[in-house]
């Protein structure tokens, strides 16, 4: 008989613990957490130490990614982010996406290719300008084909913890780690390295007859903004704003020069040159 598990991750008292709505006894549920305060009717909640103090959200990736050692126990695991409510059984979900594949994500319903994804984490200041520039340069060098593929949807994860699965979930760990927590931008590139088969699940992020997303039970939504300085995006403030005053002095010049040709063209101007030049002579020079 197959052990299944479904598990999500809340740390640095970022939100509140949605409860389950749907039972499923063939499969457990475990809660990760770092908050020893932390209870639930539906989950099973086991303690966990963040692998950095200063970085909740990195610490909340590598279990999420890498699973927990309570995990070893399982055949089949199923992740869901705790803003995601399931509105079917978890063994439903686990028989459909992995039928044929150990892993199964749901594509992004939203953008087109993971360079789009970039663009909306740089705009959003999601993470450091810097390290998200870094990124996308050696991406661009070493893995443009990834770039142009459609991101994955790493809300809801299905897997086998086989060595394969395993291998890969190490590599996109590492991704993590080295570039940015934004996870969604490492995940193809990740699969591309692993050359990991996956089954890609066609869904709408926001709604299926399998789930409903984002139910937000008071997240603190200022937590996703990087909360660094980022240096990159002021330079580029600061030269936007420079060309704009260049412009705006720009033109105020050729507003005057239109405006002293204009002046110097007219009648009177050349009427009053003859009492302009007797002004001159008679005008004692500056001491």
């Amino acid at each position: 008989m197959l052990r299944r598990v479904l598990f999500t991750v809340v740390t640095g008292k970022y939100e509140v613990l949605n409860e389950l709505e749907i039972s499923d006894p063939s499969v457990h549920a475990i809660c990760f957490t770092d908050s020893p305060d932390l209870v639930s009717s539906t989950w099973e909640v086991v303690q966990f130490t963040p692998s950095f103090a200063g970085d909740p959200i990195r610490s909340q990736r590598l279990v999420k990614i890498l699973g927990h050692p309570r995990l070893d126990a399982y055949d089949e695991w199923l992740y869901i982010d705790n803003s995601v409510r399931l509105t079917a059984a978890p063994s439903v979900i686990l028989d459909e996406w992995l039928n044929g594949s150990d892993l199964a994500i749901p594509s992004h319903s939203v953008r087109e290719s993971t360079r789009d994804e970039f663009a909306v984490v740089q705009d959003h200041d999601l993470d450091s300008y810097e390290r998200l520039e870094e990124q996308l340069q050696h991406y661009q060098e070493y893995f443009e084909s990834a770039l142009e593929e459609r991101p994955l949807w790493t809300a809801i994860i299905a897997r086998r913890p086989t060595p394969h699965v395993r291998d890969w979930a190490d590599t996109w760990a590492k991704h993590v780690l080295r570039y940015s927590r934004r996870d969604q931008l490492s995940l193809c590139v990740a699969l591309q390295i692993s050359q990991l088969d996956i089954n890609r699940i066609q869904i709408d992020n926001r709604q299926s007859p399998l789930h409903s997303w984002p139910v937000l039970n008071k997240r603190k939504l200022e937590r996703r903004i990087f909360s660094g300085r980022n240096f990159g995006r002021e330079i580029i403030k600061l030269e936007e704003q420079n060309l704009g005053l260049k412009n705006e002095l720009a033109a105020t010049r050729e507003e005057l020069a239109a405006t002293r040709m204009a002046f110097t063209g007219s009648f009177s101007w050349k009427v009053t040159k003859p009492l302009r030049a007797i002004r001159r002579r008679l005008t004692p020079p500056p001491r």
